[in-house]
């Protein structure tokens, strides 16, 4: 099996909302702990817990997003059809811890966070949540 991809948070990835960053950092805190357990051949032990946390985290998250966005008229159907689609695939995780093994399942997750982090987070979010920064400064407003 391939080596499981690394992510770093760092600065360029901060929009500047701190509701907004907080939230995407603990995403990556997930995708760290599910990472380091795959890499101890620890992954059956947390597996349970890191699908009911990105669950969690996909509730919270992309409600508080979407409400931010939406009021400052920048939420795109595009974005939406992303959190949508993250929602359904994250329950699918559960619904599969029932019949698929626990490091094959883990690997599985730890990919698509791994992708969901790089093609949403890292491209959808940074443009959107960039035209949200010009809109507090053209209104005088702090996030």
């Amino acid at each position: 099996m391939s080596p499981v991809p690394n992510l770093e948070w760092n600065d360029s990835l901060e929009s500047g909302i701190i509701e907004i960053d907080i939230q995407h950092r603990n995403l990556f805190n997930i995708f760290k702990i599910l990472k380091d357990s795959i890499e101890n051949g620890k992954s059956s032990l947390i597996i349970r817990y890191i699908i009911e946390e990105v669950i969690r985290y996909g509730d919270y998250h992309m409600e508080a997003e979407s409400e931010i966005l939406k009021k400052y008229n920048i939420f795109s159907e595009k974005h939406e059809k992303e959190h949508t689609e993250f929602k359904k695939k994250v329950s699918g995780f559960k619904e599969k811890y029932v019949t698929t093994k626990d490091k094959i399942l883990a690997r599985e997750i730890c990919d698509y966070l791994y992708a969901y982090v790089t093609n949403h987070i890292m491209k959808i979010d940074k443009e959107e949540l960039n035209l949200l920064k010009e809109e507090f400064k053209r209104l005088g407003k702090e996030e």
